[in-house]
């Protein structure tokens, strides 16, 4: 019942890290994270550590968990926001 409950909450809470840092992004190992909905930034940060883990990896296994990592947090920001979805290859390219 406790878990039912937070993710009532998560779910129609946003929780907007911008807010409280007080910067609009932050850059990690040549990639631009901006700031957000905390879900949508989690999820973000996940993918930026799942390309750092595959580029500093030598192990086959560990490449698999990289790129499955990335994936799947590219599903949940797609899920959540199409919108910044789409913003966020317009920054890569």
């Amino acid at each position: 019942k406790i878990n039912i409950n937070a993710a009532k909450f998560m779910d129609k809470s946003n929780i907007s890290a911008a807010k409280y840092i007080g910067k609009k992004g932050l850059l990690i190992d040549h990639y631009k994270l901006p700031f957000g909905d905390l879900k949508i930034l989690s999820a973000t940060a996940i993918a930026v550590l799942a390309l750092m883990l595959f580029r500093r990896t030598g192990g086959r296994y560990t490449i698999w968990l990289a790129g499955i990592l990335f994936i799947s947090s590219l599903a949940i920001v797609y899920t959540l926001a199409p919108e910044f979805f789409q913003q966020m290859f317009q920054q890569i390219n």
